[in-house]
C-alpha cells in the first residue's frame, strides 16, 4: 500500500499462499506483476513479459510470474477485462494497483488545473496538508484533501507520521482526482503534458 514494490508483493502473496488464502494470493501475485517493470511480449496472451526495463530486476519478475503460474496453473491475463452482469467492466491489475493510490474528490465548481501537495498522515487521520506547487487557485482544495479518505494504514499501536506527496488534477469532465505518489518516485514528480506551469 505504501511503496507498491514488486518484491514486497511477492512475499505477501507467498504468505497468503502458505495460509491457504488462495484468492488473496492470486490477486497479490497479479498486483506484484503489475508493479514489476515489463517489456512488450513478442507472442504471448499476457500482452507483456516481465523484464529489466528502467533497471528492473529480471530474476524477481520471473520469480513472481513463476509463483503465479504454479499457484493457478495458467499464465496471467494482465490486460484482459470482462463485462459483469451489472454492466460494469472488471479492471486490469494495473488499474487496481493505480486505484489503491487514488482518491476522488468529485467536481468542484470552476476548478481546473494541476498541483502538488504534501500530506502528513498519522494513525487514523490526516495530520496536515500543504500546497507545494502548481496552479495557485488549487490551494483552496487543502481542506478537502485533509477531509478525504485514503488507503493508508499503520501497524497497531504506531505513533509514526507518514509524509506523502499528492498530485491533484482537476478537470470539468472528471472533477478532482488525487494520486498519492509512490515514495521512490516522489523526487521525480513533474507536471503532466498540458498542465499549467509549476510555481514555487
Amino acid at each position: 500500500m505504501l511503496g507498491q514494490h514488486p518484491e514486497v508483493g511477492e512475499h505477501l502473496a507467498e504468505i497468503y499462499e502458505k495460509l491457504g488464502k488462495r484468492k488473496e494470493a492470486e490477486q497479490t501475485y497479479l498486483l506484484a506483476l503489475a508493479a514489476a517493470p515489463r517489456i512488450p511480449a513478442t507472442s504471448s496472451t499476457t500482452s507483456f513479459r516481465p523484464g529489466t526495463q528502467a533497471g528492473g530486476d529480471q530474476a524477481l519478475a520471473d520469480k513472481i510470474l513463476a509463483g503465479y503460474e504454479k499457484l493457478t496453473g495458467h499464465k496471467p491475463l494482465m490486460t484482459e477485462t470482462r463485462r459483469l452482469p451489472n454492466g460494469h467492466w472488471t479492471q486490469t491489475p494495473y488499474q487496481d494497483l493505480t486505484e489503491q493510490r487514488m482518491v476522488q474528490l468529485g467536481k468542484v465548481a470552476g476548478m481546473s488545473g494541476w498541483a502538488v501537495f504534501s500530506v502528513v498522515f498519522s494513525p487514523g487521520r490526516v495530520k496536515s496538508v500543504t500546497f507545494q506547487s502548481g496552479d495557485q487557485s488549487m490551494k483552496s482544495l487543502t481542506e478537502s484533501l485533509k477531509a478525504a479518505h485514503y488507503a493508508v494504514e499503520f501497524p497497531a499501536g504506531s505513533h509514526a507520521r507518514l509524509l506523502r506527496k499528492a498530485e491533484v488534477t482537476c478537470t470539468d469532465a472528471h472533477g478532482c482526482v488525487v494520486m498519492l505518489t509512490i515514495p521512490a518516485q516522489a523526487q521525480r514528480t513533474s507536471a503532466p503534458a498540458g498542465a499549467l506551469p509549476q510555481t514555487r
